[in-house]
């Protein structure tokens, strides 16, 4: 109310505990506010708080009070500014096709005996195309010095299976293609289509956080739209995910099909073989 109606020059500073791009007081994202007062003991012990009291009592983000998020097990104990790769597990990356507002990915790592998975980088630009996504992959792997994975594990949206207006062929089929000029050792992990919204929803909270309190899923704090997305994602009036924001819900999709795929509740259904 100050800051558009009162009379006076009022200017809205915002001091979250855990600091995210563009902080006020130039923190990289990850640095807390007051180490010396709340440590990092304090901030894991307020990690359990529900996700929308957290956010407005240590992140200064109030939220409507938790109904509706369809993401609500997500939390600060799911942001790791520890995550990295490893060079003895498969590259993973999940995609989510979309002309508008333009393809998004994550790239990340499953220990499936650990039962975890530790998400390090997200990728987007606006309009990007399948070929652009990709390009950007291969930047990445660049810059984190080439290749050095035993394998690249692709997932995602089973929509990119359709055939192309173009060509005939499949998003996946270049992907395939493009993602062999990094590495022979290929999988392409995709249903035949994608899973129920509700069962995913419920799989991935439960990675986010288990009945025995048990945490999952790890995400740098570079991974800033898939962290907005999973904070401001909402469920519709029939309980599945609200798409009227054309920006959200394209980076938390990749993880979901992503954990979904990997780590359904009740287990794996046998999946039939085949070859893209």
């Amino acid at each position: 109310y100050l800051v558009e109606h009162h009379a006076d020059d009022w200017q809205h500073v915002t001091l979250p505990e855990i600091a995210e791009a563009g902080d006020a007081l130039g923190r990289k994202p990850g640095e807390l506010l007051w180490p010396e007062r709340w440590g990092p003991d304090d901030v894991e012990r307020f990690s359990n708080l529900p996700e929308p009291i957290r956010l407005a009592m240590r992140q200064q983000q109030p939220t409507a009070a938790g109904t509706g998020l369809a993401y609500p097990k997500f939390s600060a104990g799911n942001v790791d500014q520890n995550a990295k790769l490893v060079p003895d597990l498969p590259l993973c990356v999940s995609l989510d096709f979309n002309r508008n507002p333009g393809m998004n990915a994550i790239v990340g790592q499953c220990d499936t005996k650990a039962d975890r998975f530790v998400v390090t980088h997200a990728l987007h630009g606006h309009g990007w195309t399948v070929e652009r996504i990709m390009d950007e992959l291969a930047k990445l792997v660049a810059q984190l010095g080439g290749w050095k994975w035993p394998g690249l594990e692709v997932f995602g949206d089973a929509t990119g299976g359709g055939p192309s207006m173009n060509d005939g062929h499949t998003s996946f089929v270049l992907i395939r293609q493009r993602c062999e000029r990094l590495t022979k050792n290929v999988r392409i992990r995709v249903p035949a289509s994608n899973p129920g919204i509700v069962n995913s929803l419920l799989t991935t909270n439960d990675a986010f956080l288990d009945a025995k309190g048990a945490r999952h899923v790890f995400i740098h704090p570079r991974c800033e739209i898939l962290l907005d997305d999973l904070r401001r994602v909402r469920l519709d009036d029939d309980g599945k995910i609200d798409k009227d924001e054309a920006h959200l819900t394209h980076q938390s999709d990749c993880l979901r099909y992503w954990v979904d795929f990997l780590r359904p509740l009740g287990g794996r259904k046998p999946q039939p073989k085949g070859k893209i």
